[in-house]
């Protein structure tokens, strides 16, 4: 098996469909989907399991309470199978021929174990930046965020989880930078400016994507803290500029969650 897309979901009845034809219709026949489904109360179950039916070798279905979408991502990676994991939002969707093309770089790159693709909106806007085309980078060059940023379409190899033990941390929603961050202590990145997924902003309910409230600016803090304790040196170091924006924002969500607790948020 080359890859194993893992889709994290919850609550997705209406863009699930949208996300498994994706991956359905590329050009590229060696896949499989691992969907998690991560506590949903919708309907979600229901249209899975139409597929399930349809492509009983392809698409793999695991029903799980609630853990937030890196407890999600972490469940899909012990269940896969492929040499590569491709991981997709159960809102969004792969444009037409992104499995080949995504082979094609990992064929040319082959000693590498991490790799970032693209992704643009449904409007056709780039979500991220790149300096160049093409870039190797490396822990340096990722905290510097001069030559990169934003976000992307993460595809890693197997081993890089399942034998050196890196996983999404679970205790935040979207703290997956700090995983990226410890991986890069050891290996490097191959970022390519190749959009490979579209990212929509139609969804009810979503993981990570929560209205403004105390528990989206909590969970705003934490990662900030997170970042701070852990690669606070390094950043002082190569980037200190966004050091100076992680405490300000980790000021900022104390002052917010102060201000709701008086009821005038």
């Amino acid at each position: 098996m080359r890859f194993s897309i893992i889709i994290p979901t919850y609550n997705r009845e209406k863009q699930i469909e949208r996300a498994l034809n994706s991956v359905i219709q590329q050009n590229f026949p060696d896949w499989e989907i691992v969907v998690v489904d991560d506590d949903s109360t919708d309907q979600t179950a229901k249209v899975i399991k139409k597929y399930l039916k349809q492509y009983p070798n392809k698409i793999r279905y695991f029903y799980k309470i609630d853990g937030g979408v890196g407890s999600a991502r972490n469940y899909g990676i012990h269940k896969a199978r492929g040499d590569y994991f491709v991981f997709l939002d159960g809102d969004d969707e792969l444009v037409e021929g992104a499995l080949f093309t995504l082979d094609g770089i990992i064929k040319k790159f082959s000693k590498n174990k991490i790799f970032f693709l693209g992704i643009q909106t449904g409007l056709g806007k780039r979500m991220y930046y790149l300096k160049k085309d093409f870039l190797l980078v490396n822990f340096e060059k990722f905290v510097e965020g001069e030559d990169i940023f934003g976000e992307f379409l993460s595809c890693v190899r197997v081993d890089l989880f399942q034998k050196e033990g890196y996983y999404f941390p679970e205790s935040v929603n979207g703290g997956e930078l700090l995983m990226w961050l410890e991986m890069l202590k050891k290996h490097k990145i191959i970022a390519v400016a190749e959009d490979l997924r579209v990212y929509h902003l139609d969804a009810e309910n979503p993981l990570v994507r929560e209205l403004f409230n105390e528990e989206r600016v909590k969970n705003v803090l934490r990662i900030n803290k997170l970042v701070i304790e852990k690669f606070g040196k390094d950043y002082e170091v190569y980037n200190k500029k966004t050091i100076g924006k992680n405490v300000f924002c980790h000021s900022l969500s104390t002052s917010f969650i102060e201000i709701e607790k008086l009821g005038q948020f």
